[in-house]
């Protein structure tokens, strides 16, 4: 698809969505980090440390929301009673704090190691990335902890929620959409062409992640604000109801 087109695409999706969701900006940066802190229970003085939402990052690993909401319940009362909410503090003591995977374990540790090294609080380090654009904050986060590259949904929640930085995460659910929809899921490709029709990359990844959750992943489709521009019900209208030819 050319380029122009595709703008114009991201751009149909974007206001259409954007009538649907963001009437009263629920996907805006303010109202999303206070449906985050409902959501995971961050008390009030932990909610000025950055340390708790790159915690609370990690914990947005390939699971549902309750398996998701039950592990970082789980990491948030070990990170805070364990280490005080300082990143520092799981390399010095060699703390578990109970994440289910080694590389949720072995992100937290690598930047552990990182600000010791550097004799920096996590809060410093992420002054020094201010000037920085969000992909470029990915990049050097992303070098910190080791991640494999394209593997970096958790770093980009981060960076997008509590930098509010353009970045564009991409999980399964936004994956699937996007294809959908006929867009690139490339997240430099995508914040690129989003904010060339003047459109935030943030708050439509939001949208978007929102949409999937609320239609496309209980089966809901007649009334869809995107329907006409989903290709979807074309695949299942070839995959079920088109017969090849005896």
């Amino acid at each position: 698809m050319a380029e122009h087109a595709l703008l114009n695409r991201i751009k149909n999706v974007h206001d259409k969505l954007n009538s649907e969701y963001n009437k009263h900006d629920e996907c805006d940066d303010e109202n999303w980090i206070k449906e985050i802190n409902n959501w995971s229970n961050i008390k009030k003085p932990d909610q000025n440390i950055p340390d708790y939402y790159f915690i609370l990052n990690l914990c947005y690993g390939p699971w549902r929301v309750k398996r998701q909401k039950d592990v970082w319940k789980n990491v948030y009362q070990n990170f805070k009673s364990k280490c005080q909410g300082d990143l520092r503090k799981i390399a010095e003591r060699s703390i578990n704090i109970g994440f289910p995977f080694e590389w949720q374990e072995n992100r937290a540790l690598f930047l552990s190691e990182y600000l010791n090294d550097k004799g920096i609080t996590f809060t410093q380090f992420l002054q020094g990335l201010k000037s920085n654009n969000g992909l470029e904050v990915l990049d050097t986060i992303g070098e910190v902890v080791r991640a494999t590259p394209g593997i970096t949904k958790t770093i980009s929640t981060f960076i997008r929620d509590w930098f509010r930085k353009d970045v564009f995460p991409i999980d399964t659910r936004v994956e699937k959409l996007l294809s959908y929809l006929g867009l690139p899921r490339d997240e430099e490709m995508i914040v690129y062409l989003s904010r060339k029709v003047g459109v935030s990359p943030r708050i439509f990844n939001r949208m978007l992640y929102k949409h999937y959750g609320e239609w496309c992943g209980k089966g809901r489709h007649n009334g869809c604000p995107v329907y006409n521009d989903c290709y979807f019900p074309i695949f299942i209208l070839a995959r079920f109801e088109i017969k090849p030819d005896s």
